[in-house]
């Protein structure tokens, strides 16, 4: 799913460790102004954040990219290699629009935040000390403007939730400091440690979101975390059942989309092995949900250029809906002899143009439509 607002990137995590978040202030630092170095071929991108139908970000292991060409050449723009082994650091990242970037990059014993706000041309460097037991296992990294940020560090996975902590900063990056933490034991007001997270949104500098994996929590119910304090204080709460989903299933959210005063969520549906998704709305900021038609066979990879447009691709066919989910269409795209199989990713900027990710011959190829995914064309 997308939004003009910062994509928030998953951190693909090394072996499970205990995290400890002690000092967070080093002075930052910033690098000279460096050309782009083209790519020869699209590089291993895990997201793109399209700006408009020519321009956009990319993100891979190691580097972020830009293109300016509608997808076909890709230039790495940094950040600097932070460390012995930064290459190949798991990276989360967060745009916002042509000029702003924050990248994550986990080491063992260091989270290291680097920022931009040109473009890539130039980067400044935050170190968050993370101890010595070992590096943060996965994360989340979502601005609301371009002084407001967090960032989810998680402990890893237990039998029955999740722990980590929830950084926050209100200077664009430059200084972080704990806001609040899951925990076992589940003091009041903090983020609930039940159910497996699985994105972070906020909506503005107070309002946000924690989406939820929560099998062992009450089947039939759609749980999320939600603050209205800037991430200080947490309540979990439950989202009315769509209508067609009975009351066995279990739900797993994706972080929500804003499109103000409107909200969207996403919200995949298990029942008896069988996978649907379902798109919850919002006319208030997040106050109230309703849920829209269940659709799809199986896991769908979504995406909102609007409050409205929204686009889905289970790999086979494109599923389209006009009305924010509330109803859905489907179709057959022209793709190639590949199709869309494997798509990773869809990321469109308006009702006719979109962008897809999906790995080709231990490649990663960007296809693009122009026509609201009647027909695809692969650009590399």
């Amino acid at each position: 799913m997308r939004s003009r607002r910062p994509a928030a990137c998953r951190l693909h995590p090394a072996p499970a460790a205990v995290l400890l978040v002690t000092a967070l202030l080093l002075a930052p630092w910033r690098t000279p102004p460096r050309p782009p170095a083209p790519t020869g071929q699209t590089p291993p991108l895990t997201a793109i954040d399209m700006v408009n139908g020519a321009s956009g970000w990319g993100a891979g292991h190691g580097s972020v990219y830009r293109t300016t060409d509608e997808g076909e050449v890709w230039s790495s723009v940094g950040p600097p290699a932070a460390g012995p082994g930064a290459a190949e650091a798991p990276i989360g990242a967060a745009f916002l629009g042509a000029q702003d970037a924050w990248v994550v990059a986990v080491e063992a014993g260091s989270a290291v935040v680097n920022r931009t706000a040109d473009a890539g041309a130039t980067w400044a460097e935050t170190s968050l000390d993370v101890g010595t037991a070992g590096a943060a296992t996965a994360g989340f990294v979502d601005f609301a403007d371009a002084q407001h940020g967090w960032i989810w560090l998680s402990e890893g996975l237990a039998m029955d939730g999740e722990g980590g902590q929830l950084l926050a900063t209100a200077d664009g990056g430059a200084h972080w400091s704990v806001v609040a933490a899951a925990t076992a034991d589940n003091p009041p007001g903090a983020i609930p440690f039940s159910g497996f997270k699985t994105g972070l949104a906020f909506q503005d500098a107070s309002d946000g979101w924690l989406t939820l994996d929560a099998p062992l929590l009450a089947p039939g119910v759609v749980w999320v975390d939600a603050t209205t304090d800037g991430g200080a204080s947490w309540t979990q709460e439950s989202l009315p059942p769509p209508a067609q989903g009975g009351s066995a299933f279990t739900a797993a959210a994706r972080a929500p989309l804003f499109f103000p005063p409107a909200a969207l969520l996403a919200v995949r549906l298990d029942q008896g092995g069988a996978g649907r998704t379902v798109v919850y709305s919002s006319r208030d900021g997040g106050r109230n949900w309703q849920a829209g038609q269940p659709v799809g066979s199986g896991a769908l990879t979504l995406s909102f250029p609007s409050a409205a447009h929204g686009f889905g691709t289970d790999g086979v066919d494109m599923f389209v809906t006009a009305d924010g989910g509330a109803t859905w269409r489907s179709f057959v795209p022209a793709a190639g002899p590949q199709g869309l199989h494997g798509v990773t990713q869809l990321d469109f900027v308006s009702a006719a143009d979109g962008f897809a990710i999906a790995p080709r011959d231990a490649a990663t190829a960007i296809l693009s439509t122009t026509d609201g995914g009647h027909h695809w064309e692969t650009l590399r």
